[in-house]
């Protein structure tokens, strides 16, 4: 069995799903070694470190990849197996971001109450989510699933 590692460069994450170039080729059966970056690109690092002034929410939740499976069609079901998932670190980010996500308001949803300060903790990596995985499909629409 082929293994191929791939360990991309800041230029080679993806920031959406669907729309980008593989960025390798490879055969049914190839084992990949991929490596990533947390969600904030790794500009969070301690709590004095606050995602309003170090984080560009336009480039957050790196992906690797995507890989082009040779001799899949669409609408294909493609089997992938997961044979290890470590975290880089043992401590993860975890960020509330004033005008972004679930618990605040932002430009396009008001809420009740006052928008969220910036703030920063560390969790422990063992509760840190460990990402996404997806494919794409016809027309570039995609599909993705989070991983426990």
């Amino acid at each position: 069995m082929d293994v191929v590692e791939f360990v991309p460069s800041v230029e080679q994450y993806a920031f959406t799903f669907g729309g980008v170039a593989p960025v390798r080729r490879v055969v049914p059966g190839t084992a990949l070694r991929l490596w990533s970056e947390d969600a904030f690109g790794g500009k969070l690092r301690s709590t004095s470190d606050k995602s309003s002034a170090n984080v560009d929410l336009r480039f957050v939740n790196a992906q690797t990849g995507p890989f082009y499976v040779e001799g899949a069609e669409p609408g294909d079901a493609l089997a992938l197996h997961m044979v290890s998932i470590e975290p880089a670190r043992d401590w993860g980010a975890s960020a509330a971001i004033p005008f972004f996500g679930g618990l605040t308001s932002t430009d396009r949803t008001a809420t009740l109450q006052d928008p969220l300060w910036a703030s920063t903790s560390r969790v422990p990596s063992s509760r840190s989510v460990t990402g996404t995985t997806g494919r794409v499909r016809a027309r570039r629409a995609a599909r993705r699933s989070k991983v426990p």
